[in-house]
């Protein structure tokens, strides 16, 4: 067993304890998930899109069509080799998308600074409500039908009622 699981702390080279108040310094401290993040109701823009995304997706759905018993971690791996074998001039279509996308994020980007806000690609403002981040419900549990629900939950019940 550990030191510090003996103990609930260790000895440092100097032979003080890792709590010390002066060693409080040398150790990360323990904070919450939710912690030091704000949580802003402003929307973002969207981050540029690499070339390989672009590529990836256009492969993927056309090698589906052709191949649609294929799982789609199989036309994962070969888009990856698809795409380390293409030239750079095979990659460049690619490229110049991935680039347009650059710079869409960039001017959305720089108004947002200036205004407050930015553009998006259907015209509307994103201060617009419609486009504001909603805090996603949880996904209900796959539930019986409420008839048989009850049924379980009663035969659930005679079953402990037995032991």
């Amino acid at each position: 067993m550990a030191e510090r699981e003996k103990k609930g702390f260790f000895l440092l080279d100097d032979k003080s304890k890792s709590t010390d108040p002066a060693n409080a310094k040398l150790f990360k401290s323990k904070r919450s998930a939710s912690e030091g993040k704000e949580e802003s109701k402003e929307l973002k823009p969207k981050r540029a899109i690499s070339a390989y995304i672009y590529f990836a997706t256009e492969f993927g759905e056309k090698t589906r069509k052709s191949n649609p018993e294929m799982k789609i971690t199989e036309v994962s791996v070969l888009a990856g080799k698809k795409w380390a074998e293409m030239s750079e001039a095979q990659k460049k279509p690619y490229v110049e998308k991935n680039l347009e996308d650059k710079v869409r994020q960039e001017k959305q980007q720089a108004s947002l600074e200036k205004r407050g806000y930015f553009v998006l690609d259907d015209g509307s403002k994103s201060t617009d409500d419609k486009n504001l981040p909603t805090r996603r419900a949880r996904k209900a549990s796959k539930s019986l039908p409420s008839d048989q629900e009850e049924s379980v939950r009663k035969s659930i019940k005679k079953a402990a009622a037995k032991k």
